[in-house]
C-alpha cells in the first residue's frame, strides 16, 4: 500500500512539474506575440491588417488567461490534497486528482 501511494505521489508530482514547464514555455513566447502586436498596433496599417493583428492580440491573451486560469486551478487543487491526509481506503476515500 506504502509503495503504490508513493508511486502516485511521484507520478503526480512528474505531471505537475510537467503542467509547470510546459505553462512557461507557452506562455513566454505568448507575451512576445501579444507585445509585437501591440507594438503592431502602433504603427500605419490598412485596416485590414489592423484587423488581423488585433485578432492575433486578442487571441493571444485569450490563450494567456486559460493558462493562467489553469495554473490557479492546479494550485488550487494541490493546496486542498495537501491540507488534509486523505485514506487511502475506505468508501470515503479522499482522492486527489491531477494537480
Amino acid at each position: 500500500m506504502r509503495n503504490a501511494k508513493a508511486a502516485a505521489e511521484k507520478a503526480n508530482l512528474a505531471k505537475s512539474d510537467f503542467l509547470s514547464n510546459m505553462s512557461h514555455e507557452i506562455r513566454t513566447p505568448m507575451n512576445a506575440i501579444i507585445g509585437m502586436s501591440h507594438l503592431a498596433l502602433k504603427t500605419e496599417l490598412t485596416p485590414r491588417q489592423h484587423d488581423y493583428i488585433n485578432k492575433i492580440q486578442s487571441s493571444g491573451r485569450h490563450l494567456i488567461s486559460i493558462i493562467n486560469v489553469s495554473s490557479i486551478f492546479r494550485k488550487s487543487r494541490r493546496a486542498n490534497c495537501r491540507s488534509s491526509t486523505p485514506s487511502l481506503t475506505g468508501a470515503g476515500a479522499r482522492q486527489c486528482g491531477p494537480t
